[in-house]
């Protein structure tokens, strides 16, 4: 599902309409986003006016780590994430959280009782969480990953991935910054990437007002 605009253009994955993979269901959030969006490029036309295609300002969320809306690729992306954390519940041992996990971030040592999570290899997929029939594995923070700055074209990029999981509010809070940041220091026809390849110093003091 996509939005265009002549300034921007948004994508949604199948989420939206009931992805059995999805890792995240924040009702109203597209609609919040698109009319954050609406709201951001409507002040500033004369910074994204007259753009080419490729230009174009790109947003998209994927309600899964599977990405279907491709989000590493855009300028700013979203990816659904649901962390499992181990509780003190007694584990049963019954292997569905090993058998669900496509990372093989999950194990067992001798003599332990409960399963490990390796944090590194996790993509925070939730799948181990709707496995876990005894609760051992439960959900902790829940929302989006954040990427920024992705594009393909001549001098493909993938997006730098912020730190953290950010519920509704932060999320479209960082959506608000970046965009901001952009409208503010792009000249036209420029990409995210474009920006922050240009400007000396431009990550650094994107990632100060993010964390501002």
């Amino acid at each position: 599902m996509s939005h265009f605009s002549k300034n921007y253009r948004l994508t949604f994955c199948k989420g939206l309409e009931g992805c059995a993979n999805r890792a995240v269901f924040l009702r109203g959030f597209y609609e919040k986003l698109h009319g954050l969006l609406q709201e951001l490029f409507g002040t500033q036309p004369k910074k994204t006016e007259n753009k080419v295609h490729h230009g174009i300002f790109r947003v998209a969320v994927s309600d899964c780590p599977n990405a279907c809306s491709r989000p590493q690729i855009v300028d700013i992306g979203l990816i659904g994430a649901s962390e499992p954390t181990v509780t003190d519940l007694e584990c049963k041992d019954c292997g569905g959280c090993l058998e669900v996990c496509k990372e093989k971030a999950i194990s067992f040592w001798n003599g332990v009782r409960f399963p490990i999570i390796d944090n590194d290899l996790c993509v925070r997929c939730g799948a181990c969480i709707q496995a876990c029939s005894k609760g051992t594995i439960q959900e902790g923070r829940h929302g989006y990953r954040i990427l920024m700055g992705g594009r393909l074209g001549r001098h493909p990029r993938l997006g730098t991935e912020l730190p953290g999981i950010y519920d509704e509010t932060k999320a479209l809070e960082m959506v608000r910054r970046i965009v901001l940041w952009y409208l503010a220091n792009a000249m036209p026809g420029e990409r995210l990437a474009d920006v922050l390849t240009r400007q000396k110093g431009a990550m650094e003091e994107l990632r100060k007002i993010l964390q501002g």
